[in-house]
């Protein structure tokens, strides 16, 4: 197995780098990647993003927001968060298998003192009956990665705030989230382990899932993405992360509900012709975010 310790603290970039290498590295083994990154909102590929997010608290708190490849539900994550992603060939694994993919990390918080972590339907982690890890998945050309997060230490009054949307704002035929009780797996590990950093857990469980000893052991294992990597995956991030099209204009059809700022007339409109839903959809984001 091979592995990559991302460095940037931008889930559009970790997420462009993830994207590149599956569809232009060739690994002869397994691939699994690290990354952490500052307060953001990823919403599944078939999921409304104006359904998933507050963009008033998200405003305010310069909160990242991006969609991503696989499918699910919409995260929050922040630096309290470690996401790990496993990329396999796709004869390798059967697609929606998550508990191969997952078994290893519960092993891993096993031996760090989480016993009660386990694998949950079909693709949830729970600690004593409370998620802390959501799973998603995708597959192309041969190649499959099921992504994930851990949420050892994230801000959860955050996440409840930035994910909350008024009920009567938007309806969608995206998939929306389901709300669970979520909790953080630090108060789950053993005594030695409470005061870790985030980059310490992922280092912590890094050894764990090489069932090594220091870094030093495992340094030939790892991938480091090279300068012309790199260029590849900025026109990635610039294609897909950072644009606005595929973040909110990909959405699924929607209709917006009567609310103050706007008059009966205008929805009368936008009901009439799909073109101007974009275009208003496009009007409430950059007003609002």
């Amino acid at each position: 197995m091979y592995y990559v310790v991302m460095k940037d603290r931008d889930i559009r970039d970790n997420l462009a780098t993830e994207q590149y290498l599956m569809n232009n590295v060739e690994f002869d083994e397994p691939l699994v990647l690290f990354y952490i990154e500052g307060p953001c909102i990823i919403v599944g590929r078939n999921q409304n993003t104006m359904e998933e997010i507050n963009p008033d608290y998200i405003k305010d708190n310069n909160i990242t927001v991006t969609r991503r490849l696989s499918g699910g539900g919409a995260v929050y994550q922040d630096l309290g968060n470690l996401c790990f992603s496993f990329m396999v060939d796709s004869d390798d694994k059967n697609f929606g298998d998550f508990k191969s993919f997952t078994q290893p990390i519960i092993d891993a918080l096993h031996q760090m003192g989480a016993t009660t972590a386990e694998v949950s339907g079909r693709n949830d982690l729970l600690v004593d009956g409370k998620k802390f890890s959501g799973n998603a998945m995708y597959s192309r050309n041969g190649k499959t990665f099921s992504h994930g997060t851990l949420s050892l230490d994230v801000d959860l009054d955050v996440l409840t705030k930035a994910l909350h949307v008024q009920k009567d704002k938007i309806a969608s035929k995206g998939i929306k989230s389901i709300r669970s009780r979520v909790t953080n797996v630090r108060p789950y590990l053993a005594p030695e382990y409470q005061n870790l950093t985030t980059e310490q857990f992922r280092d912590k469980l890094l050894l764990e899932l090489f069932h090594a000893n220091s870094l030093d052991e495992i340094k030939g294992h790892e991938y480091v993405v090279t300068p012309e990597d790199q260029k590849e995956i900025d026109k990635i991030k610039e294609k897909y992360y950072y644009n606005w099209d595929w973040v909110y204009g990909k959405s699924p059809e929607f209709t917006a509900k009567q609310r103050k700022h706007f008059d009966m007339v205008l929805l009368m409109f936008v009901t009439m012709f799909p073109m101007v839903k974009s275009r208003m959809l496009k009007s409430m984001v950059t007003t609002s975010v």
